[in-house]
């Protein structure tokens, strides 16, 4: 499953695990989780088809939230997340050893939560894959 994949090559950043541990949840975190954290959801999904039907190439975009007390967090988060997955392609350990052909990032979007006074970057990818 390309999202199990995907969390596991973050997670498995140097980088990553030293700004956020224990991090990568689905939609959204638990709650009371220590700041900085990111998750991320699926945004869309084509996967295009030939004459003869499927063929599995299939091209996703991904959003990755970036949460941090301060502005300075979620960026640097942001970065070390970025450094991992903007053109990467291989591929990953999830069971399905899914192909990733290229990871591309297409978006970066701040945001600041007034109520809750902390900050936000979302990274946005287009990622091509093969459904095995």
């Amino acid at each position: 499953m390309i999202e199990q994949g995907l969390v596991m090559l973050v997670q498995a950043s140097p980088a990553v695990a030293a700004i956020a541990p224990g991090s990568g949840f689905f939609a959204e975190a638990p709650k009371d989780h220590a700041l900085p954290l990111w998750t991320y959801i699926s945004a869309s999904e084509v996967e295009p088809y030939a004459l003869s039907g499927e063929h599995g190439f299939i091209s996703r975009r991904l959003q990755i939230n970036c949460d941090g007390a301060i502005a300075a967090d979620c960026i640097r988060l942001a970065r070390a997340i970025d450094d991992v997955l903007s053109g990467y392609n291989g591929v990953l350990a999830d069971p399905d050893a899914t192909p990733v052909h290229g990871c591309f990032r297409t978006n970066v979007i701040d945001f600041f939560d007034d109520p809750g006074r902390t900050s936000r970057r979302i990274l946005e990818y287009e990622i091509w894959f093969t459904q095995t």
